[in-house]
């Protein structure tokens, strides 16, 4: 009256486990969705890299003349101190005196520079302020600098490192000095 029960095929031996446990392995993965799959996680990183190194080299700024930002800051290095608002270096400014300055390219296209500016004051336990050097370009405001100085003692010259936002253009340059606080 009935015909041969069918039950689960259990496997007989360890080589057909084996073969069931791969086959349910393979099933799974190709059961999973496409962007879990570890080739299109690969591909997914690599297309981020690139994005991120596009958009960090596509800064916007061109180099003058056809000339590397490198280029153009080594040659503002060999140019000497310009006379400052037609004063000649070094200038005076409260108790701080702008001994000399280098303008250069920061290498991401804007203002930076490095001068030697001496605390004159008096008080002993030393001086500290914030900087303002505005550069001029034939008469031009094309740039504001600032930089900082902490506990110079007096008399003490130091070097201070100016940081600006402005876009780099060659010089020759005159300058004023402004001591903030």
């Amino acid at each position: 009256m009935s015909g041969p029960v069918i039950s689960p095929q259990v496997p007989q031996n360890h080589r057909e486990a084996k073969a069931t446990a791969k086959a349910a392995k393979a099933y799974a993965k190709a059961q999973r969705p496409w962007f879990k799959k570890k080739r299109f996680i690969g591909l997914g990183l690599l297309a981020i890299l690139v994005v991120i190194i596009v958009a960090t080299n596509s800064s916007g700024s061109k180099t003058q003349s056809g000339t590397a930002p490198g280029a153009a800051a080594t040659a503002t290095k060999a140019a000497p101190p310009a006379a400052a608002t037609g004063k000649a270096l070094p200038i005076q400014n409260g108790d701080w005196r702008l001994d000399s300055i280098r303008i250069k390219d920061d290498g991401l296209g804007d203002f930076s520079g490095v001068a030697r500016v001496t605390y004159t004051g008096d008080d002993s336990k030393g001086g500290s302020n914030l900087f303002t050097l505005t550069v001029f370009k034939s008469g031009k405001d094309v740039a504001a600098l600032t930089g900082s100085a902490n506990t110079v003692a007096p008399g003490t010259q130091v070097t201070v490192e100016f940081i600006s936002s402005e876009k780099f253009v060659t010089g020759p340059y005159t300058y004023d000095f402004q001591n903030d606080l």
